[in-house]
C-alpha cells in the first residue's frame, strides 16, 4: 500500500500536465467548432497532441534518472523504495499512451461528444480492475502492476472509435 501511493505522488508529476492539455484542447476546439473553423480545430488537436507527448517525455526522463530520490521523499523503508522505484519505472514505460487519450478525449468533448470520452475512459478501468479482483490473492499485486501499465496503453484504443 505504500508503494502505492508513494508512486501516485510522484506519477502525478507527469500526468498533472497531460490532464492540463487535454482540457486546454477541449476548450480550443469548443471555441474554434463554435466559430466554424473545423481545420484550425484538427491542427490544434494535433498541435496539443504533439505538445503534451514532448511534454510528458521530458518529465519522464528525469523522473526515470531520479525514480530511487523520489521515492525516498515519501517513504524510508528499503523494501518500499526498492518495489517502489521498480513499479514506477515499468509505469513510466506506458505513460506516453495518456497522452492520446487526454488529448484526444478532450477534442471529443470539445466539439460536444461527452459519452464516448466517458465510455473510453471507464470501460478499460472497470473491465481490468474486475479482472484483477478476481484472481489468486498471490498474483493481485503482480496483475495489478500489471493492470494499471496495460490500462494507460489500453485507453489509447479511443481514437479507433
Amino acid at each position: 500500500m505504500a508503494r502505492w501511493s508513494c508512486y501516485t505522488k510522484i506519477d502525478q508529476f507527469v500526468f498533472l500536465p497531460m490532464q492540463s492539455m487535454g482540457m486546454a484542447v477541449t476548450t480550443f476546439v469548443g471555441q474554434n467548432t463554435g466559430a466554424g473553423d473545423i481545420r484550425r480545430a484538427q491542427k490544434g488537436t494535433y498541435t496539443g497532441l504533439f505538445m503534451s507527448i514532448v511534454i510528458t517525455v521530458c518529465g519522464i526522463i528525469p523522473l526515470w534518472i531520479f525514480a530511487e530520490a523520489a521515492m525516498h521523499m515519501f517513504s524510508q523503508d528499503s523494501s518500499v523504495i526498492y518495489y517502489g522505484v521498480f513499479f514506477v519505472r515499468f509505469c513510466l514505460l506506458f505513460i506516453t499512451s495518456c497522452c492520446f487519450n487526454q488529448v484526444l478525449s478532450g477534442a471529443l468533448r470539445g466539439v460536444g461528444d461527452a459519452k464516448a470520452p466517458m465510455v473510453i475512459m471507464i470501460f478499460p478501468l472497470c473491465f481490468f480492475v474486475s479482472f484483477t479482483c478476481s484472481r489468486q490473492p498471490m498474483w493481485r499485486t503482480i496483475f495489478t502492476w500489471w493492470v494499471s501499465a496495460t490500462r494507460r496503453a489500453g485507453l489509447c484504443a479511443q481514437p479507433c472509435l
